[in-house]
């Protein structure tokens, strides 16, 4: 494990800090959305929006993002996650989460959870919601919608993320945390991954980090081999895994960035916008985008 830690600190040294060239090859499509769009999430053919300052949430239709509902939530509606028909819709300043029906957008309930909740993910049978002010991460039960645990990281907590049988978690002192969903426990020695770590994605074959300061993305091998990083330029933030590729947003540069895992091939797109969260349909890769208020689908 030391060795491991020794490897990430290493990649983490500062890079020139410029921008990939902008690709022209990513296609990109434009759809203006009501409202200040925050969290998103996509499927097939419908992709879910939340409304920021409006305290919504809509279903749009993939194809053209034309509105089919919209439900009121809550006041800060600033992340989601998507499960069994169900999407948790973090509420920042309410300090919960609320559950949606997905076909529907039915409110079906609300659960408390720790101060200023800033994310969430979902597996082995929980959700997982990191707490900004608390340094905590609630677990809920999610069939019965009860929180049943809360597990502090002392290294605090920014975005959490499921898979590779661990919760893993990035923090404010450079570090990638673990958490052991069978134990509730934090696991393992913190991995060193570079400043100001954000974005986190186990989704795929690696863990992948965003790490703003230093312009890399990193992807943590779950058995603990040597880290794959990439230098990207800017200011990397949310992230997400789409196949053999790895996207990254940059509010600073107002662009998305992409790595071909296997080439390590790295190209960008200006989208004219601010982008905040960014999602993978299975098919696209979709940015909720402010400054216009837009949501842009990517491939």
């Amino acid at each position: 494990m030391a060795c491991l830690v020794a490897l990430c600190a290493s990649c983490s040294s500062s890079p020139p800090k410029t921008h990939p060239s902008p690709s022209p090859s990513i296609p990109i499509a434009r759809f203006p959305t009501s409202g200040r769009p925050a969290a998103i999430v996509a499927g097939a053919s419908s992709l879910w929006v939340t409304d920021d300052p409006g305290g919504t949430v809509a279903k749009l239709a993939a194809t053209d993002a034309k509105e089919i509902w919209r439900t009121k939530v809550c006041t800060a509606p600033v992340a989601m996650a998507r499960a069994h028909g169900v999407l948790w819709i973090v509420c920042s300043l309410a300090n919960e989460v609320a559950r949606v029906d997905e076909a529907s957008g039915r409110l079906l309930g609300r659960t408390k959870v720790g101060q200023d909740p800033v994310d969430v993910t979902i597996g082995f049978g929980s959700v997982w919601v990191a707490n900004l002010k608390d340094k905590t991460v609630t677990r809920v039960d999610e069939r019965s919608a009860r929180a049943n645990a809360t597990i502090s990281i002392k290294q605090g907590v920014v975005r959490v993320s499921a898979g590779h049988g661990a919760v893993w978690v990035t923090s404010e002192q450079n570090t990638l945390n673990r958490i052991d969903p069978k134990t509730g426990r934090v696991t393992g020695t913190p991995i060193t991954v570079g400043e100001a770590p954000l974005g986190v994605d186990a989704s795929g074959a690696l863990v992948w980090v965003s790490v703003e300061d230093s312009g890399q993305i990193a992807g943590i091998d779950p058995a603990f081999q040597a880290p794959k990083t990439f230098t990207v330029g800017g200011h990397p933030a949310e992230i997400a895994q789409a196949g053999p590729t790895v996207w990254a947003t940059d509010a600073q540069g107002r662009l998305v960035v992409s790595v071909e895992i296997a080439s390590g091939s790295v190209a960008s797109a200006q989208i004219g916008a601010t982008p905040a969260r960014i999602a993978w349909s299975g098919s696209a890769v979709w940015v909720a985008c402010v400054d216009p208020n837009e949501v842009i689908r990517l491939g």
